[in-house]
């Protein structure tokens, strides 16, 4: 079996930071004109994706805790770019969506993850994008074995 120095785990840990800064600033840099964060374009991106939402599916998809994603919910409330509502059956259930407003802002603007995703590896080659891709699946299935 591989060893795997201390300095390699490292490694993997610094570069997924670096990575995650690549990203944030190509979202921050898409979304610059409409004044959000990054968090907030991750939930944006959600909602172009999926359309109203509850917000604990929303916390799922993003990796963060429900107490998080009500505090950016919160912001973006107060900027009148999205709504809750109670589920009509099951009160504890709230759903976020875009109000009216906001969806006028941004309905014709491309701004899907793939999108932002291919603009972060526009300068690669098809081999490149396709080793992307099994690292990344291979990472997620060695921490997806772990969780079980």
């Amino acid at each position: 079996m591989l060893e795997v120095s201390a300095n390699s785990k490292y490694n993997v840990l610094a570069t997924l930071y670096k990575v995650k800064g690549f990203i944030f600033d190509e979202l921050r840099e898409e979304y610059m004109d409409l004044e959000v964060t990054a968090s907030q374009s991750f939930i944006i991106h959600s909602l172009i994706a999926h359309g109203k939402q509850n917000m604990s599916d929303i916390a799922k998809m993003l990796g963060l805790s429900n107490s998080t994603v009500s505090g950016i919910i919160d912001k973006m409330e107060k900027k009148n770019m999205v709504k809750r509502t109670r589920d009509i059956i099951d009160r504890r259930v709230v759903h976020v969506y875009f109000t009216e407003y906001y969806y006028d802002r941004i309905k014709d603007r491309n701004l899907t993850a793939d999108v932002v995703f291919d603009n972060l590896l526009d300068g690669a080659t098809e081999e490149q994008r396709a080793g992307v891709i099994s690292g990344i699946e291979v990472l997620a299935d060695i921490l997806s074995n772990q969780k079980k």
